[in-house]
């Protein structure tokens, strides 16, 4: 449900090359977060470092692509709980 009221995809450098490299889009990325599995699972909550707040790791392999971290964090927006993916990567 956050990641249909509000997503925000982190354009870190890391993860824009990531994208590049391999002709991904934001769709891939959303697509891949509502495809996650319990056994995608890594860790989590874990403290942000940067900002208050917790997040959520995931390792996934998308065609052929293998150990893809994703890093998420929730948070409220407005009122509704929205979705921030700061890390999509290999």
């Amino acid at each position: 449900k956050a990641l249909l009221n509000y997503f925000d995809f982190v354009k870190r450098q890391k993860n824009l090359e990531f994208l590049a490299n391999y002709g991904l889009n934001i769709q891939t990325i959303k697509q891949c977060i509502l495809d996650l599995k319990p056994q995608d699972y890594k860790e989590g909550p874990v403290q942000d470092k940067d900002r208050p707040g917790e997040l959520w790791v995931f390792v996934i392999e998308l065609e052929g692509i293998e150990n893809i971290y994703i890093k998420l964090k929730l948070f409220n927006y407005n009122s509704k709980e929205c979705l921030k993916c700061i890390s999509f990567h290999n």
